[in-house]
This record gives structure tokens, C-alpha cells and sequence, in this order.
């Protein structure tokens, strides 16, 4: 776990926005064992960012962009010893915060079919499947579009 200096969590698990910096690229990096573009990350201004914490230790990241009218969820990680304790969920409130302050109404995902974990985590915060969309990945493998409205 990273130890976060700044942030002092009254208790159990804060979530918030941060200034993106290396330091949470490499963190979902790590978790999720995957490298995408560095400076897309740092420089588009689209794309932002949610942390959790607890005990002043980063426990989770994700990223999210936000485009005209909605906000699209994309890479999402939760160190092992915190997975299953709704971090994502707490996350995602958050973001949910964020889009009503903005009147956004829409929130869109997507998953590879076969990460269970997160289809049943957009199923459980009340998503839904749009099986009008059937794109695959560049591997080949079927990525499932999910929507909610706020």
C-alpha cells in the first residue's frame, strides 16, 4: 500500500478527485498489469481521476473521462487485500456526485466478457447491459457496453 501524507480520512474510506500525476498512472499500472499512453493520461483534459483511501493508504484508483453530456468509467483498481469491500461502489458514488453537479445524467462503462469482477460490480451499482452494442477488443474478445442514468 502507498502511504498518502496529505489526505487526513475522518474514518473508515475516503473517496475524492486528485490532480493526476505518475505517481496514480503507475499505481493503476501496477494493479491492473497494463502501460497505456502517459502523456494522454497527464495532458488530456477529458480524463480524470478518483482515489480511495483508507488509513491515509491508497487502496484504490480509477479513471474516468468526462465528454459532452456523460461521463465514461474506464481502468479500475483495488489493491487484493481491499478487493470485495465496495471500494469501487464508493468510488463510483463519488463520480455519480460529480455528474450531478454537472448535469450529466449518463454514465457509460464497458468490460471484456470475461472480467467477471466487473460486469457483476456495473450490475450491482445498477448499470445496464446495452446488447445493442457488440464491438470486440483488438485481441478479439467481446466487450460488453453498459449504461445508467442518474
Amino acid at each position: 500500500m502507498e502511504h498518502i501524507e496529505n489526505i487526513k480520512p475522518i474514518g473508515g474510506v475516503i473517496c475524492q478527485t486528485i490532480t493526476k500525476s505518475e505517481k496514480y498512472y503507475k499505481f493503476l499500472g501496477q494493479y491492473l498489469n497494463i502501460l497505456f499512453d502517459l502523456d494522454e493520461y497527464l495532458n488530456n483534459s477529458t480524463i480524470n481521476q478518483i482515489i480511495a483511501i483508507k488509513s491515509n493508504n491508497l487502496i484504490g484508483a480509477r479513471m474516468f473521462r468526462i465528454n459532452d453530456g456523460f461521463i465514461h468509467l474506464s481502468y479500475t483498481a483495488v489493491i487484493p487485500e481491499e478487493r470485495g469491500k465496495s471500494i469501487n461502489h464508493q468510488m463510483l458514488l463519488e463520480i455519480e456526485k460529480i455528474a450531478l453537479n454537472r448535469d450529466i445524467d449518463k454514465i457509460t462503462s464497458s468490460a471484456r466478457i470475461s472480467n467477471f469482477a466487473s460486469n457483476r460490480s456495473l450490475l450491482k451499482s445498477g448499470f445496464i447491459l446495452d446488447e445493442s452494442k457488440e464491438t470486440t477488443y483488438p485481441c478479439g474478445e467481446k466487450k460488453l457496453h453498459y449504461y445508467k442514468f442518474l
